[in-house]
């Protein structure tokens, strides 16, 4: 019976704060009508939720007796998350705060290792980012780390990276030595998750997300849920052969999608920003990029016509590719079997932070999910 009584409470507790949540101010008389709970109970909760930070109040409200009720309202800013983007030269990360909300971006230097000590060394990196950004005080509920990787979140376990030279690794042994949830995610799911939710209910709830940066991968959000294959392999766009016995990619096959449009290939040593300065005045480097995105438009072409559902262009090339969008959309119309359209393909509006404030919306999600468990300690 105590037992039962206490699931009760920590239910009603939950549904109190999933609403106050979802809402920018109420009042506690909102709360009862809407949830069918007593005002001594939500009083109750509200005392909780208050105790742990979850929640302030605000007078704001008028009532109809000419007395100013309070607002009760998310203390957004009290718990955070971190996420982290593993690139080979360095790490992206990002605090977000508990309505998703960006506190803090920051690409630190940092080369990749083959060494279970890497991961410790970027957990300790991601504390002090806290500590450094001023969110020392804050409620840190999770690390969200994403990697070019085929990933089995639910294990921690990075299944196979041909990029980090990583296959088979747990790293829960890592992970469980410190006294918060860390998870590991594939960048081009959890960058698509953050590109789904900026979305509001009127846009897309079925697409497909192309991630174009130092790799390239893909994601399925099919029904406003994650789309996940038998081996966690779905959206290996990368791999797709195009050009039979074309140039070698790092997999060691042959004309594969990756081979031609990973961006390494396009600016070779330089950076973005010095490629396409030089492209407006120089042939060379124009001959090079419509080379480029003709072979853009074969995997995005490819995709279409295996999913028929909107493209979402996501990555580093999103800053600068805009001006050229007429372009791609060009060769898309010319290789579409399907009466020449282009109408399916999109920007996204997240470009190279993706991946960080996706696996940190994850740990949020993650943390919202299990409040009834969070509130039960």
């Amino acid at each position: 019976m105590v037992t039962n009584m206490k699931d009760i409470q920590n239910t009603n507790r939950s549904k109190i704060f999933k609403l106050i949540y979802n809402n920018d101010g109420v009042s506690k008389q909102y709360i009862a009508n809407t949830l069918n709970i007593s005002l001594p109970t939500i009083s109750s909760h509200l005392r909780w939720l208050k105790d742990e930070g979850l929640i302030i109040d605000n007078e704001s409200m008028t009532s109809k007796i000419g007395r100013k009720a309070k607002s009760i309202q998310i203390n957004s800013n009290f718990f955070i998350s971190i996420g982290i983007e593993i690139k080979l030269n360095c790490i992206i990360l990002t605090i977000l705060n508990l309505k998703n909300e960006i506190l803090k971006n920051e690409v630190l230097n940092k080369e990749y290792i083959v060494s279970p000590d890497y991961f410790d060394e970027i957990i300790n990196m991601a504390f002090k980012f806290q500590e450094e950004s001023g969110f020392e005080d804050r409620k840190l509920v999770g690390i969200g780390i994403s990697l070019p990787a085929i990933v089995n979140s639910e294990l921690n376990k990075v299944i196979s990276s041909y990029i980090l030279n990583i296959n088979n690794q747990e790293l829960s042994p890592i992970f469980m030595k410190y006294d918060i949830p860390i998870m590991l995610f594939n960048c081009p799911k959890v960058a698509a998750k953050a590109e789904f939710n900026l979305m509001d209910s009127n846009n897309l709830h079925s697409f497909v997300y192309l991630w174009l940066s130092t790799n390239i991968g893909a994601a399925v959000i099919y029904k406003n849920q994650d789309f996940y294959g038998t081996n966690f392999k779905e959206g290996e766009i990368a791999h797709l052969p195009i050009i039979p016995e074309g140039k070698l990619h790092y997999c060691g096959k042959k004309g594969c999608f990756g081979a031609y449009c990973e961006i390494p290939v396009l600016i070779e040593n330089e950076s973005l920003d010095s490629f396409f300065k030089k492209l407006e005045s120089n042939y060379n480097y124009q001959e090079k990029w419509n080379e480029y995105l003709k072979y853009l438009a074969m995997g995005i072409n490819a995709l279409h016509l295996m999913y028929d559902l909107d493209i979402i262009l996501g990555g580093d090339l999103v800053d600068y590719i805009g001006k050229y969008f007429d372009s791609l959309k060009e060769y898309l119309r010319n290789m579409d079997p399907f009466g020449y359209q282009d109408n399916y393909f999109h920007l996204g509006k997240i470009s190279k932070y993706a991946p960080s404030i996706g696996a940190a919306q994850q740990i949020i999600s993650s943390y919202l999910d299990n409040i009834n468990k969070n509130m039960g300690k």
